[in-house]
């Protein structure tokens, strides 16, 4: 992952200016995890969120909203497993190890912070 994008994401979730919302990148006033990676992009690229005509909340960045487009994924150094999942290998003590899926954890509703904690850790 590129660590300058990584850096600016991990800051954004800790900084408490984001609201929650789950399923969705961007869901009325609120993002998920993904939606605030892809709110950063549009800031850096002159991106725009869209709200289709038949949608009073359900906002759509580069024509997606609930996966993460691949023009973000490409330009935050990103790549998603076959489930199209972004997933991160977490080597535990001994022979004990298992993957961290972001995306189930975003749906779980996992905090900001711990999903930051996660990218900083394992990303």
């Amino acid at each position: 992952m590129n660590e300058k994008i990584k850096a600016q994401w991990i800051e954004a979730l800790r900084n408490g200016g984001y609201a929650r919302a789950h399923g969705q990148l961007h869901l009325g006033d609120g993002f998920s995890c993904f939606g605030v990676l892809c709110d950063i992009h549009a800031k850096a690229t002159a991106g725009e969120w869209e709200l289709p005509a038949d949608s009073k909340i359900d906002y759509r960045y580069l024509g997606c909203c609930r996966r993460i487009p691949r023009e973000v994924l490409k330009w935050a150094g990103l790549k998603l497993n076959g489930a199209e999942h972004l997933v991160f290998w977490n080597k535990k003590e001994g022979d004990e190890s298992r993957d961290i899926d972001l995306h189930i954890l975003d749906l779980a509703g996992e905090s900001f912070i711990e999903i930051a904690r996660i990218l900083e850790t394992f990303a």
